[in-house]
Order: structure tokens, then C-alpha cells, then sequence
């Protein structure tokens, strides 16, 4: 084989590597299917690692609010330590990348609240202690919500650096509360790095089952719902529906006879 060509391979190489660059994992998993030299760029270890290291600094960015140089170092690198040992397993750079990213957000911030202090410095009182919540894939900074949620700020405290989808799905979440998440909440998520719209795409078919399963009962009787068949109604309705029906009660309770001659036809 002459230099040139040998140039002329590298050259081709170095600038599909640049494109599958700018995509997204998982579009560079479509494009692979189209023609031989994609899909061998597209198994390159250097891309997929270049994908996994984008990640995790986009996620430890995401917690690194009122911290200082050297703890988000120590994030960064506790962070690093719990991506290799959870993908210890996986066989390529690939495989390592598909099987880190659903648990990306968890690890996250089990690795936030070891290493990082419970209080932000300089943050108001309202949002001093630090909150951070993994639920599907997602990461959600819970600290300026903790105080005004319905279940009460400790509840929300006590899964700082974990993953709350198993307490998240017994209690029925309105739309606004979805809402709220995605857009005051929502720090980091997995599955937009992915290129995929939720992780349920990406899970294995133990995990896809096992989510399933958790949706199917979504309001099992534990804690406070122990003999109990429904949740408060506060919890189904919210707080502004059962303030408008008490203020009616109380407007018909005291002018009741009143409003009911005025509904009466005239004899």
C-alpha cells in the first residue's frame, strides 16, 4: 500500500470521526447501519469514551453550584470512580457507554452527597441544604422546591443522592408537578445525552420489566397509606381546588336561604 493511500484512509477516518462527533449516541448507532467505513468509525473506542467523559462532566456541571475548585475535583473524580466500577463489566467502550448511562444521574449524586457538603454556601435560606434527586434517568436539583413540597421537606431531604422512582410512583403526581420538574427541577438527563427520548429505550428487558411492574401499582399501601384505600384529598386534587370547594361551602352555609329564594321562580 503506497503513503498516499495510507493518508487518504486517515484523512477519511479523522473526519468521520469529527462528524459522529456532533451527533448524538444514538443517531451514530443509525448512521453506523448505512455503510461499512461509518460503522467502523462508529466502534471506535476513542469516540465512545469521548461520549461517557461528555457525560459525566455534563452531569458533575450540574451539581456544582456554591462549590469551590477542589470539591468539584473530588466530585468529578468520585463520580469517574462510580462510572468504572458499575461498567467494570462491559466488554467494549461502547458497551460501557450504553450500560453507564441509565445510572449516570444516580451515581451522580450518591457521589454529590459523599463528597460535597450537605449546606451550599451563599444560598438563601430557603435553599441551603442540598437536594439532589435521580428519577428515570434524570437528575433534579430538589433544594429551592424541598420546602414547599405536599410530602414535606425531609421527605425530599432523606433521598438526597439517591434514586426516588420507587417512592416517586406510590404517590400520583399531577401534570403541573411534571411540568414543574422538567422545568424549574431538571438538571441533568441522560436520555437527551443519549439522543433518545426516555432510558426506558436504552434499559435491558430485566430492568424494562421491572419498571413496567412498578407503574402497574403505582399507589401501594406503605408508610402513611397503611390502611388506608385512597391518598389525602389534598394529594389528588391539590391545594387550590380544596380552597376554592371550602370557600363555596362557607358562602352557601351562610347565605344559603338566600341564594336558594333567588333560584326559586316567582310565585
Amino acid at each position: 500500500m503506497r503513503a498516499d493511500d495510507v493518508r487518504e484512509i486517515l484523512l477519511q477516518h479523522d473526519i468521520l470521526m469529527l462528524i459522529l462527533k456532533q451527533l448524538k449516541p444514538r443517531d451514530v448507532l443509525a448512521a453506523a447501519a448505512t455503510c461499512k467505513e461509518i460503522c467502523c468509525v462508529a466502534s471506535d473506542a476513542v469516540l465512545w469514551e469521548g461520549f461517557l467523559e461528555d457525560a459525566v462532566r455534563a452531569c458533575t456541571a450540574s451539581m456544582c453550584a456554591a462549590v469551590t475548585a477542589s470539591q468539584k475535583r473530588d466530585l468529578v473524580r468520585e463520580t469517574w470512580c462510580s462510572v468504572e466500577a458499575h461498567v467494570r463489566l462491559g466488554s467494549t467502550s461502547r458497551a460501557r457507554y450504553w450500560v453507564a448511562m441509565p445510572k449516570l444521574a444516580e451515581l451522580g449524586a450518591a457521589a454529590a452527597s459523599r463528597t460535597l457538603p450537605a449546606e451550599c454556601a451563599g444560598e438563601p435560606p430557603g435553599r441551603s441544604r442540598r437536594c439532589l434527586l435521580a428519577l428515570d434517568g434524570r437528575l433534579y436539583d430538589c433544594a429551592a422546591f424541598a420546602e414547599s413540597h405536599p410530602g414535606g421537606a425531609e421527605n425530599m431531604h432523606s433521598f438526597h443522592g439517591r434514586d426516588a422512582g420507587e417512592l416517586f410512583d406510590v404517590f400520583s403526581h399531577s401534570k403541573h408537578a411534571h411540568e414543574l420538574m422538567r422545568s424549574r427541577l431538571l438538571a441533568f438527563d441522560a436520555a437527551a445525552c443519549c439522543g433518545v427520548r426516555s432510558m426506558s429505550e436504552i434499559l435491558t428487558p430485566d430492568a424494562r420489566a421491572a419498571r413496567a411492574t412498578r407503574a402497574a401499582h403505582p399507589r401501594r399501601e406503605t408508610g402513611w397509606q397503611a390502611g388506608r384505600k385512597w391518598p389525602p384529598l389534598s394529594h389528588e386534587f391539590g391545594l387550590s381546588y380544596l380552597i376554592t370547594m371550602a370557600l363555596c361551602g362557607y358562602v352557601y352555609a351562610a347565605r344559603g336561604d338566600e341564594l336558594w329564594s333567588m333560584l326559586q321562580p316567582a310565585v
